[in-house]
């Protein structure tokens, strides 16, 4: 296969990072997670076959395949960096706005099942289709459109809380 690995990488990092970050709601393991995708991506890429999808359904698949084996080890051993010291009072304001948000976002997404969670974060956060969505999480594409406008729906009952949240964020900033 021959991928031009640098412009698939500026293509597709900004959306696995949003991706992960909302996931874990750690920067550095996000990161992490991040650095392990591509260079999984990287070596299995003769495994990659373009049928026209293109690289995002694969990535996001190696993504979140690396997030859930990371999530397994990293509940058998303790956080060893767990106390990382602050550079700067804006990082340290900037880090609490985004802990802030992961916190308000999780919490509304808790009541629903791991699938719908994981439907809305893709398609909200990351910006796959329907269809690459479906091919990550072995479904059929109108089960996740259904999945998806009914937790949308739902969530659109709790979202005054996240504009209460996006409005204390804007105006703090």
């Amino acid at each position: 296969m021959n991928t031009n690995w640098e412009a698939a990488y500026h293509r597709h990092t900004d959306a696995l990072y949003r991706y992960l970050l909302l996931r874990t709601g750690d920067t550095a393991r996000a990161e992490d997670v991040l650095s392990q995708t591509w260079m999984k991506a990287i070596e299995q890429q003769e495994k990659f076959t373009d049928d026209g999808r293109g690289l995002a359904p694969w990535l996001f698949r190696i993504a979140r395949n690396t997030l859930i084996d990371t999530t397994r080890k990293h509940k058998n051993h303790a956080d060893i960096n767990a106390a990382e010291p602050i550079t700067s009072n804006t990082d340290a304001v900037h880090d609490a706005h985004q802990r802030l948000l992961y916190e308000r976002i999780m919490h509304l997404l808790e009541d629903f099942h791991d699938t719908e969670r994981e439907i809305i974060l893709l398609k909200i956060c990351s910006g796959q289709t329907f269809r690459e969505i479906a091919e990550m999480l072995n479904l059929n594409e109108s089960t996740i459109k259904t999945k998806y406008f009914r937790t949308l729906k739902s969530l659109q009952t709790k979202a005054t809380k996240l504009q209460l949240l996006a409005l204390i964020l804007l105006l703090s900033s």
